[in-house]
Parts: structure tokens; C-alpha cells; sequence
């Protein structure tokens, strides 16, 4: 029997409301700021992104009217330095949303060089902005991104964080030396979370650390035995901004503050509210 997987979407009361068909192996998820959009690269071949030799596939989700609306980025029009740009071996992965619901950004991988691309879901286009960006996030302002970054090492892949200032052009290392394979989320607008296993032989434990994005300061674990965090913004906006929560039926914001509440909340082990798994879902 071969294994098929399935992509879950869930309301405010954890109920599921849309499960949408997956390709292949889930990896990076991730739902827009209001819930409307969600997206998920899977593993076509292979199981990881150290490796070589693998392929993926990005879709995004219409998480209102229950549409798939990309099946593959691969798909959709590619320019670089103002020319068409279009090789076979094009993988696409770790896609974050801008606030307009159709502004993204994601990372195209080919011929051993990874790019940091800029994307517009209605138009079917993307550019090349840059290289060396794996996994992108972008900040509540909408002005940074955080990435991770191959760098060479003796002891196999490692990844470093960056910040990268849309804006500007200006970039920080974050102060962390171990190794992060993981889509970075903010936490607010000036620290970043992010996902570490523990290296201990016999345990699969991961924990969930944060950051300060400028650079500065000592890593610290923030939550023990958790991976895959989600922050829920009052008003979806930055955890500063002084709007009310005003939950969708794509988010569980009114499950974990009223909606009066004036604190950013913590979801983990979710997958940004769009839940993977494997073979049929259990739901409970």
C-alpha cells in the first residue's frame, strides 16, 4: 500500500473545514495573515533539503471557497534580471504571504543555487530577487524577511538565519552558531522563533527557541518538546499594534484569546493552523 497524505485546514473551534490532496511528503506550511490563503511544499522525491537529488512541489490554497488555486508554482512565469528564466530542474519551497493576499515569497533552487523569488498568486509571475535564501518569512511589517542560509561546513549542511531589510538592502546574521533547518517565524517584531532538535541520541525531541533579529543577545529556548510555531497577532498585525483580534473561520484566535485580548499567542505543533499528515487524518 503506498502512503497518500493530506493537507487539513481548521476554524476557530478546531473543527476541520477543508482538506485538500497533497502530492507528496508534507515539509513547510504556511496560512496568510486573515487565513484566506494557506500553502505546503511536499517532498516529491527524496526527504530532506540537505540531500541532493530531491524534488518538491509548492501548492497554495484557497482556504475560503476550498480551491486549489496553484497546483505548482513550477507553473507559473519566472524572470531574472528583467529575462525570462525557466530550467527543468526548478524546485520551489517555503512560501510566506504578504499582507494583500497575493504578494508572496518563496525559494527557487536550480542548478545547485538557491533564490530568494517575489511572487504575485493572480498574476502567475515571479522575479528573482536575489541568492542564497532558503525558507522565507516575512516580518509583521512587512519590511524583513528572515531566511535561512547554507554556509560551508566541515561537518555537513548548516544553516545560518539572516535578516534580510526589503527596503534597504541591509542584512543581520543572527546570533545563533547551531544549525537551523527550519522556516523561522516572528515572534514580534523583534525576535524570531525557530525550531532545534536536541541531538540526543534515541529522541526526536525538538524545542522551540527565539532570537533577537537585530543580532544581538544570547538565543533562548522558549518553549521545551514543541516544533512548528504559529503566532496569532492582535488584529493580525505586529504584537505593538493596538487592533482587536478579530478571528476568522481560518484561524483559532478566538480559542486562544477573547476577543478583546491585547497579546500576541503562542499555537505550536500545528503547522500554522494547516494541519499535514499522513494517510487519512485522524480527527478528534
Amino acid at each position: 500500500m503506498f502512503p497518500t497524505f493530506k493537507a487539513v485546514s481548521f476554524n476557530s473551534m478546531f473543527q476541520a473545514v477543508h482538506v485538500f490532496d497533497l502530492a507528496g511528503e508534507p515539509s513547510r506550511a504556511r496560512v496568510s495573515a486573515d487565513g484566506r490563503l494557506a500553502a505546503a511544499t511536499v517532498f516529491i522525491s527524496g526527504h530532506g533539503y540537505s540531500g541532493v537529488g530531491f524534488s518538491t512541489r509548492a501548492a497554495i490554497f484557497d482556504l475560503v471557497s476550498s480551491t486549489t488555486l496553484v497546483d505548482n508554482l513550477e507553473n507559473f512565469t519566472v524572470t531574472k534580471d528583467g529575462q525570462p528564466f525557466r530550467k527543468t530542474d526548478f524546485n520551489f519551497w517555503g512560501v510566506t504571504f504578504a499582507k494583500d493576499d497575493d504578494r508572496f515569497y518563496a525559494t527557487l533552487a536550480s542548478a545547485g543555487i538557491n533564490y530568494l523569488v517575489e511572487g504575485s498568486v493572480s498574476g502567475r509571475l515571479m522575479r528573482v530577487l536575489r541568492q542564497g535564501v532558503e525558507c522565507p518569512s516575512l516580518a509583521p511589517d512587512g519590511q524583513r524577511l528572515v531566511f535561512k542560509s547554507r554556509v560551508v561546513s566541515n561537518t555537513g549542511p548548516h544553516w545560518q538565519l539572516h535578516v534580510w531589510n526589503l527596503k534597504t538592502g541591509s542584512e543581520i546574521t543572527i546570533n545563533e552558531s547551531r544549525s537551523v533547518d527550519d522556516q523561522a517565524e516572528w515572534l514580534d517584531a523583534d525576535h524570531v522563533l525557530y525550531g532545534l532538535p536536541r541531538n540526543i541520541e534515541g529522541s526526536a525531541s525538538w524545542d522551540i527557541w527565539t532570537a533577537r533579529a537585530d543580532g544581538t543577545g544570547m538565543p533562548r529556548r522558549f518553549v521545551s518538546n514543541a516544533s512548528s510555531p504559529c503566532v496569532v497577532r492582535p488584529g493580525m498585525e505586529a504584537a505593538s499594534g493596538t487592533k482587536e483580534i478579530q478571528p476568522s473561520q481560518n484561524t483559532l484566535a478566538n480559542q486562544i484569546l477573547p476577543p478583546s485580548a491585547s497579546s500576541t499567542a503562542i499555537i505550536l505543533q500545528t503547522s500554522n493552523f494547516f494541519r499535514l499528515g499522513k494517510n487519512a487524518p485522524v480527527l478528534r
